[in-house]
């Protein structure tokens, strides 16, 4: 995590990424690390461009960072810290593209419940398979390698990876839910 020479942390993310590094070296065990300005309904392209570099330093530098920690749980099969926590970083809803030059008359992008059906997470850490991309969509937001999942396969994968049976509290849904770290 980039020290900007101030006594601070580079961009906007960064000090709570140091803030959840500091908390997890303490023992917390979870940690949410939340920041708004992602509406972009005007000017996404200069938004964008800001926010992403600043989540990008901040990701970086707290993987960076974990992995350069021992094991947080003693456990000698553990090369570092990276391995005892999970890294999640997801968004609520995907975004509608279908715009003149993939934007609305301002410049941004809107709410369709069409383009909602999916959205990203990125996994790091905890147990996770890394180098893998699981799903993906074409410009009009169709799948195109068949492997869409809904969203409570998500919130499972954390619950495993967190030793919780989600089971006991994904329960309200009508199938059988699995993790996808498999």
């Amino acid at each position: 995590i980039q020290d900007n020479g101030s006594g601070g942390v580079e961009g906007q993310y960064g000090e709570g990424a140091m803030i959840a590094l500091r908390m997890v070296q303490s023992g917390v065990r979870s940690v949410t690390v939340s920041r708004g300005g992602w509406d972009t309904h005007q000017g996404e392209q200069d938004k964008l461009t800001t926010r992403l570099g600043s989540l990008g330093t901040a990701i970086t530098g707290l993987i960076t960072a974990l992995d350069a920690l021992a094991p947080i749980s003693g456990d000698p099969t553990k090369t570092s810290a990276l391995d005892d926590v999970l890294f999640v970083v997801d968004s609520e809803f995907s975004r509608d593209n279908t715009g003149p030059d993939g934007f609305n008359g301002d410049d941004g992008s809107d709410h369709q419940s069409t383009y909602a059906r999916y959205f990203s997470a990125m996994f790091a850490g905890g147990g996770i398979a890394g180098g893998r991309a699981i799903g993906a969509t074409d410009e009009a937001f169709e799948p195109v390698d068949g492997e869409t999942f809904h969203s409570s396969r998500v919130n499972a994968t954390i619950y495993d990876l967190l030793g919780i049976d989600h089971s006991k509290y994904l329960a309200g849904f009508s199938r059988p839910i699995e993790g996808l770290y498999g």
